[in-house]
């Protein structure tokens, strides 16, 4: 006996059956949901042209340019007409040395020449009488030369009465004590202490300073005469000129003097840095760069999208950093979060 099937099941297979005969490879786009691109925000910054200066960092200390030191001419008791620290101009006179004994000596060796001279003159208008007496008779030759020979005793007498006060005198020139070159007095002898011939009296260094830089011998080829420095000083960074390369001093380095621009106070330590050549580039931070492949790298952002470029890092400044690829000034370069990238990177500029 057939059984007949009822037609309300063949309603029901009909759809099932199509639903698991579905062809396999044709996706099924009902399941499907977009996912949604993520975008890495960044800040970005444009690389500027720049100049680096590449050298010689050293140490050194500012010195005067000149330091003289006074010399007593003369002796006796010091009056000082300034003091330690005081700004004299050159021709100024800073001291007096005084001695009462030379000026009496010099005034009684005044009187004695005058004396001197009186009798010498007297002795040779008896001489000429003498002779007109040796000619009649009334002396001899014995007593000529007895007179001769007093009007030559005396005569040399006066000249070394003479050479004592042309000494006095030079002594008495050399009282007064000038200074030598406008500056400020370093040091100068107390007031009222006895100077000796010859000894130091005072120092005057001039106003004008030099930096005295240490260098290693092994780049003495690399100096030479107004090679350019740059000088950490306190107010900032300044400029000075190499005037003058000494022989090796006791510490077995090179003293290599420069000119400041500026006037520096005596005594300053310094740091410097002796111009030996430039490197030309694009200055960018340094948290810009990162290491693709060992290699240093930068990502350039186009677009919103990210472009690694492999940069040459010239010269590092701390926070920034000299490189001397092929950049552009209107260059976006991937500032914050530069880590995060990767090429091809979408981003989002943080303004």
């Amino acid at each position: 006996m057939n059984k007949k099937i009822p037609v309300f099941l063949l309603l029901i297979a009909l759809p099932l059956f199509a639903f698991f005969n579905d062809d396999d490879d044709k996706p099924d786009q009902t399941l499907q949901v977009p996912k949604e691109q993520r975008h890495v925000k960044v800040s970005v910054v444009s690389p500027q042209s720049s100049e680096a200066v590449i050298g010689l960092n050293t140490r050194g200390v500012v010195e005067p340019a000149v330091a003289l030191s006074i010399n007593a001419q003369s002796d006796g008791i010091f009056h000082s007409k300034t003091a330690v620290s005081s700004y004299v101009n050159k021709g100024d006179k800073i001291g007096v040395l005084t001695d009462p004994a030379r000026t009496m000596q010099l005034s009684a060796l005044r009187t004695k020449i005058a004396l001197l001279k009186e009798q010498v003159g007297i002795e040779r208008q008896k001489g000429k009488r003498n002779k007109e007496m040796l000619d009649l008779g009334i002396i001899s030759e014995l007593d000529i030369l007895v007179q001769e020979s007093a009007i030559r005793e005396k005569e040399l007498v006066l000249e070394q009465s003479e050479n004592d006060v042309a000494r006095l005198l030079l002594l008495q020139k050399g009282q007064n004590i000038y200074a030598p070159t406008s500056g400020y007095v370093r040091s100068i002898s107390a007031d009222g202490s006895y100077i000796g011939y010859g000894a130091q009296v005072a120092a005057v260094t001039s106003s004008a300073v030099i930096i005295r830089l240490f260098v290693n011998p092994a780049y003495a080829k690399s100096l030479h005469i107004r090679q350019a420095v740059n000088v950490m000083a306190p107010t900032g960074e300044i400029n000075a000129t190499i005037a003058a390369i000494l022989p090796q001093s006791n510490s077995n380095l090179i003293d290599v003097i420069a000119k400041p621009s500026q006037t520096l106070p005596v005594g300053l330590q310094i740091e410097a840095t002796i111009q030996t050549g430039s490197l030309q580039g694009w200055i960018i931070p340094k948290a810009s760069i990162i290491l693709e492949q060992n290699r240093p790298a930068v990502f350039v952002i186009k677009d919103n999208v990210a472009h690694i470029h492999f940069v040459d890092v010239q010269k590092d400044m701390i926070d920034k950093v000299l490189v001397n690829d092929h950049l552009n000034a209107d260059d976006k370069i991937a500032y914050k979060n530069a880590y995060m990238l990767n090429d091809g990177a979408a981003v989002e500029v943080l303004p």
